[in-house]
């Protein structure tokens, strides 16, 4: 799966970096892409807050595809979350890696970008598979609104940083 997702990220990693790169690389960007990253995150911990509280375990035996790179392509190019996550959050990152105009930092930064999310997805397989047998839906909803915390820190800092850019 995470050969999937990258199939569509790296795409827009290299748009980043070749085209929209230097467009974003103004302070008024990357001003502008802070703030609204640090809100994207303060919103979707927020709803993964109120998410949490209705979470439960369940299975899904309708598969469409036994191929984990096509459900990887399929996963991440519908996911809106994907989309807004990579125009706010994403581009954030890419251009403050792009701004040391380095092409050591912007290919570390992809491959440790991609190697984290082949560890999320490795953890979503074995949740997926074994976190029925380990995790109540007490330690689901714990875990869900612990990760929505860490995301709404993650957007006051966005925001932080967006601010000090601007001044």
């Amino acid at each position: 799966m995470a050969i999937g997702h990258g199939i569509i990220e790296v795409p827009l990693f290299l748009l980043v970096v070749f085209g929209l790169g230097k467009f974003l690389d103004t302070s008024p960007a990357r001003t502008t892409i802070g703030l609204s990253g640090g809100i994207v995150l303060i919103w979707m911990g927020y709803m993964m807050f109120k998410d949490a509280r209705k979470a439960s375990r369940y299975t899904c035996d309708n598969v469409k595809t036994k191929s984990p790179v096509i459900a990887g392509i399929i996963l991440s190019a519908s996911n809106p979350y994907f989309l807004i996550w990579w125009i706010t959050v994403g581009m954030t990152f890419v251009t403050r890696a792009r701004a040391y105009n380095n092409w050591l930092v912007m290919a570390l930064f992809i491959i440790v970008h991609w190697s984290v999310d082949l560890i999320w997805f490795q953890a979503l397989s074995f949740a997926s598979f074994k976190g029925a047998e380990i995790m109540s839906e007490k330690n689901l909803k714990i875990v869900l609104s612990t990760c929505a915390f860490a995301l709404m820190i993650f957007g006051i800092y966005f925001i932080f940083d967006a601010a000090t850019i601007a001044l």
